[in-house]
């Protein structure tokens, strides 16, 4: 498969803690990319989430 990245999203941050929190990748977003990367190599250890 294809190599994958998690960047941060693109816009101006606001400032501040704001900045950090809606400019950076959630642990969600991070979670479900890796899980994505698990499944593809091994699907019955590592089901689909949705």
């Amino acid at each position: 498969s294809q190599p994958k990245t998690l960047a941060a999203k693109p816009h101006r941050p606001a400032y501040g803690t704001d900045g950090d929190y809606f400019s950076k990748p959630s642990t969600e977003d991070i979670f479900e990319a890796v899980y994505d990367i698990m499944h593809e190599a091994s699907p019955f250890d590592f089901p689909k989430l949705r």
